[in-house]
């Protein structure tokens, strides 16, 4: 149950860096939160 509930935190982390990035009109960018990864922008 440990697990899951780290995914979660590293998720919300990640979501959370990402919207302040875009908020700061940063238009590309990849987070990677040990395993969770997001990105936005053009290829």
């Amino acid at each position: 149950m440990k697990t899951f509930f780290g995914a979660i935190g590293k998720g919300c982390t990640a979501d959370k860096a990402k919207e302040l990035l875009v908020s700061k009109q940063v238009v590309a960018g990849v987070i990677n939160t040990a395993g969770v990864v997001t990105a936005w922008g053009k290829k």
